[in-house]
């Protein structure tokens, strides 16, 4: 969760790189909450070092669970710098956008965002899919911001396991082959 002097990153080319929660409600805020912050380093760009502006949340470190029972964790805190009416400064998203921006309708953040929420539903793959999957994912994203196995998932690989430990169904036949 992010509380008031919080340090984030920015993860759009608005030209801020790193700011600070500079809230004072005393709260704690989570993925898809709008703050105020302060821009602490800056590059090239419409931001510079120095100014206050609003900022939607879209990673936390903090794991959070949803409705679904599902749990999601970054590995980074950052946000992504708006206007007054709630538009992205920059042009790209870089980095996650979760459905719980959507949930916020924050519809113009997503549109923007180079990848979405990947929520992995792993629970009709065989086992090697599963394992081939995973690596693939930490290929190809570097460090796997999010992995979101559901509980409905889970219950159904459960079910699946134990469909194949089941003793085969009785045919009318004895051990001999012989019919009775």
């Amino acid at each position: 969760m992010i509380g008031a002097g919080t340090f984030l990153n920015v993860s759009d080319n608005s030209g801020a790189r790193e700011v600070q929660c500079i809230n004072q409600s005393g709260q704690s805020f989570g993925v898809g909450d709008t703050i105020t912050v302060a821009v602490k380093k800056s590059g090239r760009g419409r931001v510079n070092a120095g100014q206050v502006h609003k900022a939607v949340i879209t990673e936390t470190k903090k794991q959070f669970t949803r409705k679904d029972g599902s749990t999601v964790k970054f590995d980074r805190n950052s946000c992504v710098l708006i206007n007054a009416n709630s538009a992205p400064l920059g042009t790209r998203v870089l980095g996650f956008a979760t459905h719980e921006l959507r949930a916020r309708s924050m519809i113009k953040i997503l549109s923007l965002a180079a990848r979405g929420s990947y929520s992995l539903s792993a629970a009709s793959m065989p086992a090697g899919e599963k394992a081939s999957m995973l690596v693939l994912g930490t290929l190809c994203l570097g460090t796997l911001g999010a992995l979101v196995m559901t509980s409905a998932s889970r219950r159904q690989a459960k079910a699946e396991l134990e469909a194949q430990e089941r003793p085969p169904v009785y045919d009318g036949k004895l051990s001999s082959g012989k019919p009775t």
